[in-house]
């Protein structure tokens, strides 16, 4: 017992007191408010905010695919390309069933060059939403000018027209902006 008649608590015991007269928290209510406020941000092209506001979201919330798919579009937004795909990745984990987060995962692999990965997303996506085809059309279409530009660096290269291997790496990377080996291969020229 101390002075005053009352006994010592520890500094759990304190803790425990302090919460116990707040009102619970409602996460979700707190979530949903961050991906609103991120929402805002975006529109305002605030990307960078945004993800940050995004990301308290996901911290509240880590299972909400929509929030790791809001982050991947603003991701992508400010060409973190890697960063954009995880967070695909990671919603389409959460909700296989999730769309966009298919969808963007499809257009990171192609910004980043990799036509294996985004045409294995491609099918995995079309075996899990075959009414939505129009969605992903022009990836589709990516995908293929991207296969034909590749094969066209690839016959200039040998032709020794570089000028040619030049003007086609930058028709590519206006398609893959992050792709490495279109960059190499356009600056080995």
């Amino acid at each position: 017992m101390s002075e005053n008649g009352s006994q010592n608590m520890s500094e759990e015991e304190e803790d425990f007191m302090d919460t116990e007269d707040q009102p619970p928290r409602d996460i979700e209510k707190e979530a949903e408010d961050a991906k609103n406020t991120g929402n805002s941000f975006y529109k305002q092209k605030d990307y960078f905010k945004a993800i940050k506001f995004y990301t308290n979201a996901i911290n509240l919330l880590p299972e909400k695919a929509a929030y790791y798919g809001n982050r991947a579009a603003a991701y992508m937004m400010i060409n973190n390309y890697p960063s954009a795909l995880n967070d695909s990745m990671k919603s389409v984990e959460n909700d296989p069933n999730f769309f966009k987060g298919g969808l963007r995962m499809i257009k990171c692999y192609i910004a980043l060059g990799n036509l294996t990965a985004a045409s294995r997303s491609l099918q995995d996506l079309k075996s899990r939403d075959p009414n939505n085809s129009s969605s992903y059309a022009s990836e589709t279409t990516n995908i293929n000018r991207l296969k034909d530009l590749e094969a066209s660096a690839d016959k200039d290269m040998i032709k020794s027209d570089f000028r040619r291997v030049v003007y086609v790496m930058d028709r590519a990377l206006e398609m893959a902006p992050a792709c490495v080996n279109y960059k190499t291969k356009r600056q080995s020229v």
